[in-house]
């Protein structure tokens, strides 16, 4: 008796919780202007599953980045995914990679590579909008900016749109990184420290370290859309040795089984030789989960909806991938419903009831080199 007691009031508390929860984000939802929801989708190997794309449906998802290819650090464009099917029913925006040391290298021509990007972004047709993604530096600044000057020339011929993704850094410091000469900018609210010196702290989202970027936000000269993150990696060591990030929603589950014991919150050491989820690991090498988790990512939405100005935006999460989603969700759509709340992405009108439905960086290749966008 005392247990099915036990339980109909824990059933309660789930109950008033879930009211509390709907009335919360209704109230953030009616403060912000309306926005697209939207997912970055970063695979070039394969296009959305369908699994992935009923994801998508099921929260309403308007907007899809996708990544089309990458430029490397030698120049030269990767084989990149070709165009994806099954998304005619959402505006889809193709996102191009270019690694900084791209527009270093010597001999680098802003109006040919524009043209080569604005011919392999054609064969992509029906899209309205193209989307650069650099971590350009002061010293690349005037070579990619050239770079998107000659691109949106092209573009705008056409009446389409130019926009980049801005880090918090070239927020804060745009004195010297510049602002790009773009229609809109992406703000990427994630990967705030580096993992050295992320110590007990999220590398991915740390919101005090966000918090100490916001106050420029407001002023910065280019409408903004804002993009957080699902993903969660794990940080190997190597002593005190960064030896990469394994970034698997499938790793932390691994971590806890045979080869590795667990040392401390979220740390583990391997026992022997072997890999995780496809890096070699070596024993005594020490795993460190980082995963900023739900409500993190919730406080940093709240955060960026105070310090963003009132316009229409979309709102980005990174990434569609079905692993990743069930892992931030836990199987709860309400999760990312709060992140949309929050900042006005209403999406369709069954998601405006307020029921809690059930529902990259990328690899690191090699021992010793950290390769993080």
């Amino acid at each position: 008796m005392a247990e099915a007691r036990d339980l109909l009031y824990g059933l309660g508390q789930m109950a008033w919780r879930g009211a509390l929860f709907a009335s919360v984000l209704l109230l953030l939802a009616s403060c912000s202007p309306p926005a697209h929801r939207a997912f970055y989708y970063w695979k070039t190997a394969r296009a959305p599953s369908p699994e992935e794309i009923q994801i998508a449906d099921r929260l309403g998802v308007d907007r899809l980045y996708v990544r089309m290819f990458d430029v490397e650090a030698d120049g030269t464009a990767s084989p990149g995914l070709p165009r994806p099917t099954g998304l005619s029913s959402r505006q889809v925006v193709p996102v191009i990679y270019i690694v900084n040391d791209a527009l270093a290298k010597a001999g680098f021509q802003p109006a040919a590579a524009a043209a080569s990007l604005f011919d392999r972004a054609e064969q992509w047709p029906s899209w309205k909008e193209l989307q650069l993604d650099c971590d350009w530096t002061p010293g690349t600044r005037a070579a990619y900016f050239a770079l998107l000057d000659a691109l949106r020339s092209r573009l705008h011929a056409q009446g389409r749109l130019l926009s980049a993704t801005i880090r918090l850094h070239q927020v804060k410091y745009r004195g010297d990184t510049g602002v790009p000469p773009v229609d809109r900018g992406m703000l990427m609210a994630y990967n705030l420290l580096p993992p050295a010196d992320a110590g007990a702290r999220s590398s991915i989202l740390d919101t005090e370290q966000l918090a100490s970027y916001l106050a420029s936000v407001k002023a910065y000269p280019l409408p903004l859309d804002a993009a957080l993150p699902m993903f969660s990696w794990v940080a190997q060591w190597e002593g005190s040795r960064l030896l990469g990030l394994i970034d698997d929603a499938e790793a932390p589950a691994q971590l806890e089984g045979p080869g590795f014991a667990r040392i401390g919150p979220g740390r583990f050491q391997a026992l022997a030789r072997g890999s995780l989820r496809g890096r070699s690991v070596e024993k005594g090498d020490v795993l460190v989960v980082d995963d900023p988790g739900p409500a993190a990512v919730q406080e940093a939405a709240v955060m960026l909806r105070a310090a963003l100005k009132a316009e229409t935006r979309s709102v980005a999460l990174y990434d569609l991938d079905s692993q990743t989603v069930k892992r931030f969700t836990g199987g709860y759509d309400a999760q990312i419903e709060a992140v949309f709340g929050a900042l006005g992405a209403l999406g369709a009108r069954r998601h405006r009831r307020g029921a809690a439905r059930r529902l990259r960086p990328r690899p690191v290749g090699g021992r010793s080199r950290v390769r993080r966008q």
